[in-house]
């Protein structure tokens, strides 16, 4: 085929798994309102998603795929992901303000955020296919479906991961007259021109992340609260999901944000290491040296975990005065707060700049307190609130898992805590990782070779 005589098409379906904060440059509600169509409706800008795309690929292929003043017009044409179905409800989060890294005192951020569940359909657009093949798009979607790449803002506390749906594909060979002539017709907006066939499979986590998942269950209660003054709600809740479904059902998820597991794990490190500069190569800081401010990503990305198969409560108490401690007289609130819960916390180390043994130091001691309810989430925390124990734990790396990590994890001392020998165990990590990365490379020779031949 001659460079640029085909035309490849692609059409997505994403559903959000977390809450996405994308904002635009005029806020009026909030600090960041989210962007929204001329309808009202949730929209992902093609610009967000271009903007990851780009971040996957080397600076001198990037160019010449989005184009540039020097080479031109690029190989690929990006379009916003429109709302077509799902929940569309966009609500509040309040976050503290930062200046610098640091929380500006008395101060705090609001944003907007769409909720779970919400569906979007995104179209692509690829000229020619020497620069940029489906190869590329399915591990672009691949690393997208597995949440190693998420959208927006907050992405490594939780926000902004998209699971992929479906995704068609339609190819045109403009050499071919019959092609060509199918090509005039098709309009990639409309959904009867893409046929049931055309869809493509996705592979599985593409990335050479750790990723340590753990199935966690609710010794007591949890308080993540918001607050509200509306008349009939209470004081303050644990923060939850909300849904706006077109046939009316209405679900109210409770849902712990990746910012409290965050806050909590990242100063039980610092705690338990003592090494505030390795935390902060870990967990992302803001530096200023000689003047010049210097920001560095988190290494971890820490997911939201929404809770179920529990039971919602609302507790009414004595209102206390934050200066004396004593009660006010006359003055109650009510919490309301949720019991019973399961949920899953997903921890992904990014495999670049910290060292996974470094990373491991750190975080597993700290995944052992949740183990023993040492280390709760959320508010409360001196009355029972926000403990949880490790019903099981695993790891895998390159989407390949390591099968004895739970048992050298869940290790039971005499008292029954869970005592795992973190040296060991680091090493056990280590290796599996190495054994990882020589598997992985032996498959893609072998890719390549099939390919060649």
């Amino acid at each position: 085929m001659m460079v640029g005589r085909t035309r490849s098409y692609y059409r997505v379906e994403l559903e959000l798994k977390s809450a996405l904060s994308i904002g635009c440059a005029n806020s009026v509600l909030t600090d960041s309102d989210v962007v929204l169509d001329g309808r009202g409706r949730p929209l992902i800008p093609a610009t967000s998603l271009a903007g990851v795309m780009r971040h996957t690929l080397d600076p001198e292929r990037a160019e010449a795929i989005f184009g540039s003043r020097e080479v031109g017009e690029g190989a690929l044409r990006v379009y916003d992901a429109v709302w077509t179905e799902g929940n569309r409800s966009v609500s509040l989060r309040d976050n503290v303000a930062l200046e610098h890294g640091v929380a500006k005192e008395g101060l705090k951020f609001d944003r907007q955020i769409v909720e779970p569940g919400a569906r979007f359909v995104w179209h692509l657009e690829v000229i020619g296919n020497d620069l940029f093949g489906q190869g590329d798009i399915v591990r672009f979607l691949s690393a997208l479906n597995s949440g190693a790449l998420r959208l927006g803002a907050k992405s490594t506390r939780g926000m902004g991961e998209v699971g992929v749906v479906n995704c068609q594909m339609r190819l045109f060979d403009l050499n071919n007259v019959g092609q060509r002539g199918q090509w005039l017709e098709f309009d990639q907006f409309n959904d009867g021109h893409w046929p049931d066939d055309s869809s493509i499979s996705l592979e599985g986590d593409p990335s050479a992340d750790a990723v340590i998942t753990l199935s966690l269950a609710q010794c007591g209660a949890i308080s993540v609260r918001e607050y509200s003054t509306e008349p009939g709600r209470p004081d303050f809740s644990q923060l939850y999901v909300r849904s706006s479904d077109p046939d009316g059902k209405h679900e109210d998820q409770p849902i712990i944000p990746g910012t409290s597991w965050a806050g909590a794990i990242r100063e039980r490190c610092a705690v338990l290491s003592g090494d505030a500069r390795a935390v902060d190569e870990l967990f992302g800081c803001v530096r200023k040296v000689k003047g010049q401010t210097h920001a560095q990503r988190s290494q971890v990305s820490i997911s939201e975990t929404p809770l179920s198969g529990g039971t919602w409560k609302e507790i009414t108490r004595n209102s206390i005065d934050r200066f004396t401690g004593g009660t006010k007289d006359g003055a109650l609130f009510t919490l309301r707060t949720y019991y019973g819960g399961n949920c899953k916390l997903v921890v992904r180390i990014a495999q670049g700049q910290v060292a996974l043994r470094d990373a491991m130091r750190l975080l597993l001691p700290v995944l052992a307190d949740v183990a023993n309810g040492l280390l709760c989430v959320g508010g409360l925390g001196a009355v029972g609130h926000g403990i949880f124990e490790v019903k099981d734990i695993s790891l895998s790396i390159k989407g390949k898992s390591m099968h004895d990590f739970e048992q050298q994890f869940l290790k039971r001392g005499k008292l029954g805590f869970v005592e795992p020998d973190i040296a060991s165990l680091v090493d056990s990590v280590c290796a599996f990782a190495k054994k990882s990365a020589a598997s992985a490379g032996t498959a893609g020779k072998a890719k390549e070779a099939a390919h060649d031949d």
